[in-house]
């Protein structure tokens, strides 16, 4: 059975950090941020956290296990991200996903706009991530 948890503080960063590791990430975890975690047995499977940069918040660095993907797992950290969104009346969330997840994200409302109407410090993030081969756009759910 998977397990959806919430996480924040340095025991969340502690128990993730491996994980991101494991899957060849390194996202910058701040004790500030908020851990959606799949767990299965004990054992972390997904990850994706929210951040509030510049006041602004921000889905960042959604992750699943190799051997997990395409089972729902994305799918279910995604709505409760969502939940959480709703609960706390946080609008205006942004992420910077790979082109191919538009759809994916599109489930909660994200929408695609242009990189302008981004504030400007995702807008250099988005000018960094470009220089990687993977294609990544911006999106917004308001």
């Amino acid at each position: 059975m998977i397990e959806i948890r919430r996480l924040t503080g340095k025991p969340g960063v502690e128990l993730i950090r491996p994980f991101y590791e494991e899957q060849a990430k390194r996202p910058g975890l701040r004790e500030e941020d908020l851990f959606f975690v799949a767990q299965q047995n004990a054992k972390i499977i997904g990850c994706c956290r929210l951040c509030i940069e510049e006041k602004t918040p921000v889905l960042r660095s959604m992750v699943i296990h190799a051997e997990h993907r395409r089972r729902g797992i994305g799918t279910a950290l995604l709505l409760n991200f969502e939940t959480f969104l709703n609960e706390h009346q946080l609008h205006k969330t942004y992420c910077l996903p790979y082109a191919h997840l538009a759809g994916f994200y599109g489930q909660i409302g994200f929408q695609l706009i242009s990189e302008s109407q981004a504030p400007l410090f995702l807008q250099s993030r988005l000018s960094d991530y470009r220089q990687k081969p993977d294609q990544f756009i911006c999106m917004l759910r308001l």
